[in-house]
């Protein structure tokens, strides 16, 4: 009897201890990643800080970093929460400061690259995830509009987003390795054509998901309308067709991952919403 209790209890601690071991393993495979304009610190860099520590991502890709000769807001954010650091090269300059952008990571980044596209940049960073190779972007395209754009002009912006996309696509096209495309693009989902917009279509053309895909109005949307842009659609448009919020953030990745959930965190530390979402790497054990 004795002998008996002794082996069923010695079972019980193998069974223990192999699920104790298979929820390490599948946790290794997980990792929790956020894409986040930062409206070159605006409103403040504290709150950022805040806000990036708040969101508990294992890597967060940012846009509109703001650094200058006397500061550094990516490696300021990135100190903060004990996260390591990969910065790009200036793609916007106002004088003395300029815009960046970043991927914060509590993996270690094995490789870092950046590409021009046209007067925009894109990051490009290999990254360790418990022994499996993850390549994390970011980038910020062309924006939408400005203040006072007619439609040649968000015409020739368009063209802008498309030509930035086919560099993109190109450079990294063929990798061994996941890939997640995060960022800032400017462009919208289900445009139909209107004004030639139809950049998002070239992402799943080449091989991509977008991480929050549903249909509308059901994703989340990372960019709140300003009143005064309402209030300028509203001359053209019933108020009840005008919505509250667009995307024009997005998470794509390729093969080799999945998603387990995404949304947008409201927050006013900056103009657009974070995106974070939680991932799995597929061939992972």
């Amino acid at each position: 009897m004795r002998k008996a209790i002794m082996i069923s209890a010695g079972g019980c601690l193998a069974l223990i201890c192999w699920c104790g071991l298979v929820r390490t393993s599948s946790d290794s495979c997980r990792f929790r990643l956020a894409t986040y304009n930062t409206h070159y610190s605006d409103r403040g860099l504290a709150g950022l800080q805040n806000r990036v520590g708040e969101m508990g991502a294992d890597i967060v890709a940012l846009q509109e970093v703001l650094a200058s000769p006397s500061y550094d807001h990516a490696r300021a954010i990135a100190a903060r929460s004990n996260y390591r650091s990969a910065v790009s090269s200036p793609y916007v300059r106002y004088g003395t400061t300029a815009w960046l952008l970043a991927i914060l990571s509590r993996h270690p980044i094995l490789k870092i690259e950046e590409k021009a596209l046209g007067s925009r940049r894109a990051l490009r960073t290999l990254i360790d995830v418990h022994g499996h190779n993850l390549e994390v972007v970011t980038l910020h395209l062309t924006p939408l509009a400005g203040p006072n754009s007619s439609t040649s002009n968000i015409r020739q912006r368009t063209a802008a987003r498309r030509k930035e996309l086919q560099i993109l696509i190109h450079w990294l096209k063929g990798s061994p390795y996941p890939q997640i495309v995060a960022g800032d693009f400017n462009m919208l989902r289900a445009t139909f054509g209107i004004l030639d917009m139809g950049e998002y279509s070239m992402m799943l053309e080449a091989g991509y998901e977008d991480a929050d895909g549903s249909w509308l109005p059901m994703n989340s949307d990372t960019f709140p309308i300003p009143e005064e842009t309402r209030q300028k659609v509203g001359e053209y448009l019933p108020g009840i067709l005008i919505p509250d919020a667009i995307t024009l953030d997005y998470v794509f990745y390729s093969e080799g991952i999945s998603v387990d959930s995404i949304e947008s965190v409201e927050s006013a530390e900056s103009d657009h919403y974070p995106l974070v979402g939680d991932f799995r790497l597929d061939n992972c054990q």
